[in-house]
């Protein structure tokens, strides 16, 4: 059964899935009052701290909730069938944008800060270091009740190769180790590997979201996601809610997965690193030796590509 806490999120952020539901607003004229002070907002309960767009803190209930700022992602670790078909070296890229995307010469004011009567939104716009022209913007409406409503947004793309994903990733301590989420499962998910599950609420270990394989690649993926909770022995952590994204939450980022060729020699468990996206592209698989990905089963970069979803801490 979906908790009070959890429905209140998903009810009020989302109206048929897709829009905000503008009429819960009022909800929030009972939440306590937003004090902004320059790039820091918050109340007696949270409190967000930006520096230059970025989320470099998140407060709630007086703990640090963040180990680095969220950030935009496009990069997954390859799977053998993306190594079959020279994914890497066809979309490298999109790893060197998911690494280095920087607010530092951007065209314009940056980040722009607007006030509202029950919320304050901060966007920055970031600079892609690839072979073209290319630019994201993360944008944080944060409200009083410590709902943060993120949207990350990107122009078309072209020469840059298949996107493997479109989200924003999170670093939390390791001792958020209890995921709970409403989507399917309840083993991993993928665009073209989501026909044998089943929609409902699963729990697990974020450890146990690492599959076994030979050679660690991508995995521990979950489609279709309405809502996802991280906690600690405790109870407290944050909650993500959108409209059926996709969402993965394991003890490592994809580049180190990436970068070990044995499960021994993946780092020390220090984070849970939380991807919570759009959509990452299928994986293929039709033969380990050249087939690529279906295009049915591709991210579109012909058009402007927007994403949003909620989160709060718990």
């Amino acid at each position: 059964q979906i908790d009070d806490e959890v429905r209140r999120i998903i009810d009020r952020c989302y109206a048929d899935g897709k829009a905000i539901i503008e009429q819960y607003r009022e909800v929030l004229d009972t939440c306590a009052k937003l004090l902004v002070e320059k790039e820091k907002i918050g109340t007696e309960e949270f409190e967000a701290l930006f520096n230059g767009g970025r989320l470099i803190s998140y407060r709630y209930g007086g703990k640090e909730m963040l180990k680095n700022a969220p950030a935009p992602n496009f990069w997954r670790a390859p799977v053998d069938n993306d190594r079959g078909n020279h994914m890497p070296e066809r979309c490298g890229q999109w790893k060197l944008a998911s690494l280095y995307a920087t607010n530092w010469g951007v065209q314009g004011p940056n980040p722009i800060v607007r006030e509202e009567d029950n919320c304050v939104t901060i966007t920055g716009r970031y600079k892609l270091p690839v072979s073209v022209e290319a630019e994201c913007e993360l944008s944080y409406k944060v409200y009083g009740d410590g709902t943060i409503e993120t949207r990350l947004a990107m122009e078309p793309v072209k020469g840059l190769g298949d996107l493997p994903e479109f989200g924003v990733m999170f670093k939390l301590d390791a001792d958020y180790e209890n995921l709970e989420w409403y989507g399917n499962g309840p083993e991993e998910t993928y665009a073209d590997r989501s026909e044998g599950a089943k929609l409902g609420i699963y729990h697990n270990k974020v450890a146990e979201n690492l599959s076994r394989y030979l050679v660690p690649q991508e995995c521990g993926n979950k489609t279709q996601v309405r809502y996802a909770k991280i906690t600690d022995a405790k109870g407290r952590g944050m909650i993500f809610a959108g409209d059926k994204m996709s969402f993965s939450a394991l003890p490592w980022t994809p580049h180190e997965i990436e970068n070990a060729t044995h499960p021994m020699e993946l780092p020390p468990i220090h984070y849970t690193v939380l991807r919570v996206a759009l959509a990452q592209m299928g994986v293929g698989g039709d033969d380990s030796w050249g087939a690529r990905v279906h295009d049915e089963y591709l991210i579109p970069l012909d058009k402007r590509l927007e994403f949003t979803f909620c989160f709060k801490g718990i």
